[in-house]
């Protein structure tokens, strides 16, 4: 037998069917054959014809022909390594040829030529005379794995899930080149479909988009080619594009994820996206991520403030794209739908035809989303999608203004602080959820002091006081002790190295943080140390007020105010009713302080009733007409680090 007992058995089989071996079209003789095992039969055999890889031609050592038996036996052998030699280079190209193979090489000294053709045409070639064997060129490859930027970047490299099990991700793109060496295959956690004829098999990538995207999620961790977010992750690829990479309809997209669901992905990398919103495919999204389902797409790459949808739908995670440098692509459409940020530019991974490449665009930002959020759901998969991607926000690096902004969403992802937040504090992302921190009650006016405050390398020392009205200052200290605490305080919500109204991170365990004006309610503080800490001292501490008689006065100044670059000073204001108008006003000192006022909540960037940023230097007005009575808040954001500053309120 010169070729495989796989294609024996398969041409047998296929011969018992009645089927036509040189086409898959003709119509079976045999018709009480069932037609499922006459259609199953026919696509191996569709394989056959057209799978293309490379083979190694072995003729046989007496193919050059009888040699004269008057030589001695050195001189016979050789005249007929050299006969055979030629034979083998004569014959090599024509024997190729004629089974419709492209010829590489010709090892005539060896007797080989080198190949690739169907695997029907090797079986055919398998069968000449003088042909020894036909068998496959393995591939070789340098044993080095490029580790692409986004991988680290995102801190991927920090946690190792061997269960590859744990989690399946759904790929709707353009379909996989299924057998990469690099990925997940048929018999190892790959299953996939196509979203209609037209579009050809999933497991065909003929535009490679797709494979490249399933390589940034999954590729394994073997020492060579590339490495995804979650190596060897279960995936099911659904492809919905054909080999062009061309469009399709929302109404093809919400079947794709349908089919995602059905087998049994949690996780939906979208790594598209278009024009126009639909109520359908709104209403379908948010049915999905109802029924437990994370999606995540592609914010778009026009680089302007337009939306893409699915990623702009609030039940879809939208993925801004970064560069190497960890700045906003400038292709990366920013607004207010963006949720997140991942490196997009120049992404190394795998490519169609068992090769690697790097390609640029918020597609690729993506799936470093997808990967993390299944990477971080299998370490938790007690918590829900809502709550794994709450977590995600909650944890990334925060970029460009503070808080969440239109360029970056919540920040640049970071897989690693986010399973460490879950670890400490749960799926909520809040510390001690099963047993809420001990509220301190207010005494001699205001303020307390809290002894014996001890925490090993890492842990959170967490301690929650209730703040009342009217306060003009709120100052928290930590002395004594030994080892290095950092002071973290936030109002309404525990406090984390990421967000916090203040905090200080000096060495050893004196800190202190001082809020202006405090609004009134709950106030978390926090003690973390990177190397533990013991016996130290907490205190926190009213200069005055704690009443309701702060606005006796109908002005207010406060003076030699100063903020680091993106910091707040904030206040807050009573208004009474009947007040016909209400000016701040920000002088003085140097730097370039911005001036924002809002009604029952704080201001931020973006959020405000009156704001004054125009000058280039601290001199900023606001004038808000019949304000409404209640409770104003009032902020001074550092664009440049000022000080010196004096701030007034003044009412008529």
């Amino acid at each position: 037998m010169k070729f495989t007992k796989s294609f024996s058995t398969l041409f047998t089989a296929i011969a018992a069917t009645g089927l036509c071996v040189s086409t898959v079209s003709a119509a079976p003789q045999n018709a009480d054959k069932p037609a499922s095992l006459q259609q199953d039969l026919a696509a191996q055999l569709q394989y056959v014809l057209e799978a293309q890889d490379r083979y190694i031609i072995k003729f046989k050592e007496d193919a050059e022909g009888p040699v004269a038996q008057s030589k001695s036996d050195k001189a016979s052998r050789s005249i007929s390594e050299r006969r055979r030699a030629r034979y083998v280079a004569d014959t090599a190209a024509t024997a190729v040829n004629g089974v419709s193979g492209r010829l590489h090489k010709v090892l005539a000294r060896r007797g080989i030529a080198v190949a690739t053709m169907g695997r029907y045409a090797a079986q055919q070639l398998s069968q000449r005379a003088d042909v020894e064997s036909v068998t496959v060129d393995p591939v070789r490859k340098p044993m080095a794995q490029t580790v692409p930027y986004g991988y680290t970047m995102i801190n991927a490299q920090q946690l190792n899930q061997p269960d590859t099990s744990a989690m399946k991700v759904c790929v709707i793109d353009t379909g996989i080149s299924a057998g990469h060496e690099d990925l997940p295959n048929q018999n190892n956690g790959l299953t996939g479909d196509s979203n209609g004829p037209a579009v050809g098999n999933w497991y065909n990538d003929g535009h490679g988009h797709g494979t490249h995207v399933a390589g940034t999620i999954a590729a394994y961790d073997n020492g060579y080619g590339s490495i995804g977010v979650y190596p060897g992750v279960n995936l099911h690829v659904v492809k919905i594009f054909d080999d062009n990479g061309g469009w399709t309809y929302a109404s093809n997209l919400v079947s794709a994820i349908d089919q995602c669901v059905d087998a049994g992905a949690k996780v939906v990398n979208m790594s598209l996206g278009g024009g126009g919103s639909s109520s359908f495919e709104n209403n379908a999204m948010q049915q999905f991520e109802d029924d437990g389902i994370l999606l995540v797409a592609a914010a778009g790459n026009a680089g302007n403030t337009s939306k893409s949808y699915p990623a702009s739908y609030d039940s879809v995670v939208s993925v801004a794209a970064v560069g190497s440098n960890g700045t906003r692509a400038w292709y990366s459409q920013h607004n207010d739908q963006v949720e997140i940020a991942a490196p997009g530019s120049g992404v190394y991974s795998t490519g169609k035809n068992n090769n690697y490449r790097n390609m640029t665009g918020t597609s690729m930002a993506t799936p470093h989303v997808s990967g993390a959020a299944a990477l971080l759901w299998s370490f938790y998969p007690q918590c829900s999608n809502k709550q794994i991607r709450d977590l995600l926000n909650m944890a990334a690096v925060d970029k460009g203004d503070a808080g969440r902004d239109n360029k970056y969403g919540h920040g640049l992802l970071d897989v690693e602080a986010a399973y460490n937040l879950a670890a400490q504090n749960g799926c909520n992302g809040q510390a001690d959820e099963a047993a809420p921190a001990p509220v301190l009650p207010p005494v001699n006016g205001f303020g307390d002091t809290i002894t014996g405050l001890s925490g090993k390398a890492s842990q959170w020392v967490r301690e929650t006081i209730e703040v009342p009205a009217g306060l003009e200052q709120l100052t928290f200290t930590t002395s004594g002790g030994e080892g290095n605490a950092n002071l973290y305080v936030r109002e309404g919500k525990y406090p984390y190295l990421r967000f916090n109204d203040c905090k200080s991170e000096q060495a050893g365990t004196a800190q202190t943080c001082t809020i202006n004006a405090p609004e009134a309610g709950t106030w978390h503080v926090a003690l973390r140390s990177d190397s533990g800490f013991d016996g130290v001292t907490l205190t926190y501490s009213s200069n005055g007020g704690g009443g309701n008689d702060k606005n006796e006065n109908m002005e207010e100044t406060y003076t030699d105010l100063s903020a680091a670059h993106k910091d707040w000073n904030r206040f807050t204001w009573e208004v009474p009713a009947g007040t016909a108008r209400l000016t701040l006003t920000s002088t003085g000192g140097t730097g370039n302080a911005n001036l924002f006022a809002r009604f029952d909540r704080q201001p931020m960037m973006y959020q405000f009733d009156c704001r004054s940023w125009d000058s280039s230097d601290n001199e900023e007005t606001c004038v808000i007409e019949s304000p409404q009575a209640g409770t104003w808040h009032l902020g001074l954001r550092a664009r440049e680090a000022y000080s010196g500053v004096t701030f007034q309120i003044s009412m008529e």
